[in-house]
């Protein structure tokens, strides 16, 4: 697949974070990010300002936010909340070892689940404190924390005609997705062919688009349940499907695949130039994707590859932001990106 024109991106602002960062999320006016091996900065993603730091245990942990607050779960297991605008400690609670995923919907904090080693437990927003979370029966006599196995990161979701806070859950273990209220209630229960696909972090929905067995994209709706997109001829990588629309960008043992939904396979990319995906992300209406080499390469909707820069080492995350913008880590550095929507076809 021949390489086009230059890409339609620009570099805004790179940033030294002296260590390979571990944890990192974006949010409107927020770009949250561990630096320096102990300290969580807030910086301003227009610009790479730094906003506030704090101090943590270690940089290896979890970060979410809501409105006006941060959470960091360290690897040592400590959660901690701040102030989001202005760093300010709110609580913190220890004792939350071999926890890494954290999901927050309304007043409720999720942590757990991930590879099995802590089933979901339930804290207050509010201070921290614990929270009742059942061990709800599935309709087919299994039970939710001991039957699903490791599971996906929790996405918060709002459910039915009123909106109900709830969480969606899936395992490794078991072919169903579970829709729970905070106290563990199962408000929704759907089947699916095969148990959930996904990687051991990050999370396994991409614009409510996952794998169901090695093959098969799924999507999800809070109104519509779940539907089947497409079935993959081979097995597909364990990551997130992209998806803009009707458009679909899955990795499989070949390369790339792009998938027009309605009019099948249009395009297969061979990469083998560039080695591995490394990380990937949907960006104005194109995939982004990391290899191995330090390439950074759009791929468009007809499988027109574009060449965006190439790092240093090979990049950790890909994190899209407001705006078009792109914040990526790449070997103890940080750098953000600000992509033009292209021209409508």
């Amino acid at each position: 697949m021949p390489i086009s024109r230059p890409a339609m991106a620009e570099l805004l602002w790179t940033r030294p974070l002296h260590m390979r960062a571990q944890a990192m999320t974006a949010a409107p006016g927020s770009l949250l990010v561990t630096e320096r091996w102990t300290r969580l900065a807030r910086l301003d993603p227009a610009t790479g300002k730094q906003l506030w730091s704090s101090r943590v245990e270690d940089c290896w942990g979890t970060t979410v936010t809501t409105a006006d607050r941060c959470l960091y779960l360290s690897q040592a297991g400590v959660l901690h909340c701040f102030d989001l605008r202005t760093g300010q400690p709110l609580w913190s609670r220890p004792d939350l070892q071999f926890g890494h995923h954290v999901t927050v919907s309304n007043t409720d904090v999720f942590i757990g689940g991930w590879r099995g080693y802590r089933p979901m437990t339930r804290l207050s927003l509010t201070d921290g404190t614990a929270l009742p979370f059942t061990c709800t029966p599935l309709t087919d006599g299994g039970t939710l924390v001991t039957d699903l196995g490791p599971i996906a990161t929790p996405l918060p979701i709002r459910l039915g005609p009123e909106g109900a806070a709830a969480v969606l859950v899936a395992g490794r273990n078991r072919p169903v997705l579970l829709a729970l209220a905070p106290t563990g209630a199962v408000l929704a229960e759907w089947p699916l062919p095969e148990p959930m696909y996904f990687p051991d972090s990050g999370s396994p929905y991409s614009a409510g688009t996952f794998l169901s067995g090695r093959r098969t994209v799924m999507a999800f709706h809070p109104d519509q349940g779940v539907q089947l997109l497409w079935t993959h001829e081979r097995d597909l990588a364990a990551r997130a499907p992209m998806r803009d629309g009707r458009t679909l960008w899955l990795a499989d043992e070949t390369g790339i695949a792009v998938v027009d939904l309605v009019r099948g396979v249009i395009a297969e990319i061979e990469h083998r130039d560039h080695g591995g995906i490394c990380a990937s992300s949907v960006v104005a209406g194109r995939a982004l994707i990391a290899f191995t080499d330090g390439s950074l390469m759009t791929v468009d909707r007809t499988g027109a590859m574009t060449s965006v820069l190439r790092v240093r080492g090979h990049v950790s995350y890909l994190i899209p932001g407001t705006g078009g913008h792109l914040h990526a880590i790449a070997k103890g550095h940080l750098l953000t990106m600000r992509f033009r929507v292209p021209d409508p076809a």
